[in-house]
């Protein structure tokens, strides 16, 4: 079986467990490619928890319209920002 690793910490990700791997997918628009340039980024529950991912998307998506929506998408736009960084770092860009 092969081994899966968390892309942030490196951890070993358990295959047995279901809720051990987080994918987050991130898209760019691309005029090379007519889908984008999609990059997918494992992560393990605990970095997934860590990094507020599924809460920040809560908050966004539900629309209030105050400060928290705000604070929600600069949370998001933070984790977007931390898992691009580390897929360049990894390409060696």
């Amino acid at each position: 079986m092969v081994k899966e690793y968390c892309d942030r910490c490196k951890a070993e990700i358990d295959p047995h467990e279901r809720r051990s791997k987080k994918v987050v997918k991130i898209t760019i628009p691309s005029p090379q490619c007519r889908e984008g340039c999609t990059r997918s980024v494992t992560l393990c529950s605990e970095c997934f928890s860590k990094m507020e991912i599924q809460e920040a998307v809560k908050n966004v998506v539900l629309g209030d319209k105050d400060e928290k929506e705000l604070t929600a998408v600069d949370k998001l736009l933070d984790v977007i920002r931390e898992l691009v960084n580390d897929c360049m770092e990894e390409r060696g860009e």
